[in-house]
């Protein structure tokens, strides 16, 4: 567990070092821990010490690891990196802060199912592809446009980002 803290602690020195040197405020500053595969006893070191932004790619591995944290440590801010599949839209409005895998219309109007679920401070990200490589994911360059202005009607109110895949 020591060594987590140590990663944990070098990781912040390197990132205090480059806001410095950028002229950036380190509050401004988000390091999501991604837990993929990590179990509760790996995670808890990381709460202890007050590190409270954490990101999960399996809606499934987050809903069985997650809520007891969730209880036990408030304002936790858990995101969701990995593909959402819509049958899994509710758990994940439920249990995650935002969802950085937004990619598809059919995702959308699966959010919109569950209004009462979209907390006031939940984020979106629409993942683009911007290579448009067939074994990404995300929303081609031409369908962009359309997506996002549906995305930006139909999520009013709510942090709508863009992020891209890599090329």
């Amino acid at each position: 567990m020591e060594e987590i803290i140590q990663n944990y602690n070098t990781i912040l020195e390197q990132i205090r070092i480059s806001a410095d040197e950028a002229d950036r405020n380190m509050d401004e500053i988000k390091l999501i821990i991604v837990t993929k595969k990590f179990d509760v006893e790996n995670i808890k070191p990381l709460l202890d010490i007050g590190h409270l932004y954490y990101g999960e790619n399996r809606v499934q591995e987050a809903k069985n690891k997650w809520p007891n944290l969730m209880n036990e440590y408030k304002n936790i801010e858990l995101n969701l990196i990995g593909p959402l599949q819509t049958n899994k839209t509710k758990i994940a409005l439920d249990l995650f802060s935002s969802i950085h895998t937004v990619d598809r219309k059919k995702l959308v109007d699966k959010i919109l199912e569950y209004p009462e679920k979209i907390k006031e401070n939940t984020e979106f990200f629409i993942q683009v592809n911007l290579a448009d490589e067939k074994q990404k994911t995300g929303i081609s360059i031409d369908g962009f446009g359309k997506f996002y202005a549906d995305a930006i009607k139909n999520l009013k109110n709510k942090w709508v980002n863009v992020f891209t895949t890599k090329r």
